[in-house]
């Protein structure tokens, strides 16, 4: 059978439709949603592909998201991988990795470094040099249990306005800055106004004398007693009197509210100094790989150390990245040069993994993610590479 991937085109909008409604369980056939649905053309930050057969029939289609994501303190040109979907009729005969593998070479020529998904079948994205290396986290408390938090001196707590909106957005790239993985929310893909937020979400702010110090996004489902939720969707505060302020007005629903679920990038933060047990609602995995190996290890931030380590990277979906290469940090900056040893050997998902400071040489050499080297180039891969953990709000 002949093969051919090409970008779709909005005359393709009900195959895709049809072709994403089999796969993800959708129930409403094109017919009763056409009229709602955008046209391709329409959906800047979207690259949409797809694999087409002899007579145009589309069998699998792949987006590749134009975001950015935090590392090290600095954004990363990302390729958000979504929308996967096979025919069910053409499954098993690898027509998803020839189409993630086209992607991958067209997210690198539009300048993506590294790539981003949420997993639904993890072992194929393995396959392809995809590691997980973080989740979306939804923690679960018994509102009651927050009353005993209080609220602390010294600063105010009032809605949200359109006004305070540069504020927020302010708050949110200071905790993403600080933090590995994080979304970047402007550019194509984040196109709701301040209005249309706040038509969503209830929003509170927290000041103090010197100004902003966190704000929390918030959901009040509907009805009273058992099932009845306050549902958060971002807690970002950068104090942690910010922290016990929130928390605390959380806690006021108790009466009406009995559980109030939390999303969290990193979750262990908001047990440390508050009385709280959290049980876990849901994970959303999400794994990363580099694009263009150079430029993602030049793109992301680094710490304040001198360290040079010969690598061996062994990535034969991205044939650029593969080979002997000198990774040398210094000053904040790094450079990853084809040349040297190759004395450390480390795959795709290996590299994938430390990129994102999610786990330390010794865990990947316990998964066979990372071999040859010594205690040396251990001891400055880790510290080169370290935290802060990887983590993610945004789902995609």
């Amino acid at each position: 059978m002949e093969l051919r991937i090409r970008p779709l085109a909005d005359e393709d909008v009900s195959a895709r439709y049809e072709l994403n409604r089999v796969a993800f369980g959708r129930t409403q056939p094109f017919s009763q949603v056409k009229a709602t649905l955008p046209r391709i053309s329409d959906q800047h930050g979207m690259n949409w592909w797809g694999v087409f057969d002899e007579r145009g029939v589309l069998l699998a289609d792949a987006a590749d998201r134009e975001q950015g994501q935090w590392f090290g303190g600095r954004l990363v040109p990302t390729s958000g991988i979504a929308g996967v979907a096979v025919a069910p009729e053409h499954r098993g005969r690898g027509l998803a990795q020839k189409l993630l593998k086209h992607t991958l070479g067209a997210a690198r020529e539009r300048g993506a470094v590294i790539s981003t998904l949420m997993p639904s079948v993890p072992g194929l994205y393995r396959k392809l040099g995809w590691e997980h290396v973080g989740a979306i986290v939804d923690e679960r408390v018994a509102t009651t249990a927050l009353q005993s938090v209080r609220p602390e001196p010294g600063v105010t707590v009032r809605p949200v306005t359109v006004e305070d909106f540069p504020t927020v957005m302010d708050l949110y790239r200071a905790y993403a800055r600080a933090g590995n993985g994080l979304m970047e929310r402007s550019g194509p893909l984040f196109t709701a106004t301040a209005a249309e937020v706040l038509d969503e979400y209830r929003m509170t702010l927290v000041e103090g004398p010197d100004g902003a110090e966190g704000y929390a996004s918030w959901q009040r489902t509907d009805n009273y007693g058992v099932g009845a939720k306050l549902v958060v969707t971002d807690l970002i505060t950068l104090t942690e009197r910010a922290l016990k302020t929130l928390v605390s007005q959380f806690g006021s629903w108790g009466t009406v509210a009995p559980t109030t679920e939390l999303r969290l990038a990193v979750p262990d933060e908001l047990v440390w100094g508050l009385p709280v047990h959290l049980e876990r609602a849901s994970t959303d995995a999400w794994m990363l790989r580099l694009v263009d190996a150079r430029a993602a290890i030049a793109a992301r931030g680094w710490p304040e150390l001198r360290a040079t380590v010969d690598l061996e990277v062994v990535d034969d979906v991205c044939p650029w990245n593969a080979g002997p290469h000198r990774l040398v940090v210094a000053a904040g900056e790094a450079t990853l040069e084809p040349g040297g040893s190759g004395e450390v050997v480390i795959g795709s998902r290996g590299l994938a993994v430390l990129y994102a400071g999610g786990a330390s040489t010794a865990a990947l050499r316990r998964a066979d993610l990372l071999y040859g080297g010594d205690a040396r180039t251990d001891a400055l891969l880790d510290a080169a590479f370290a935290g802060p953990r990887p983590g993610l709000l945004d789902p995609f």
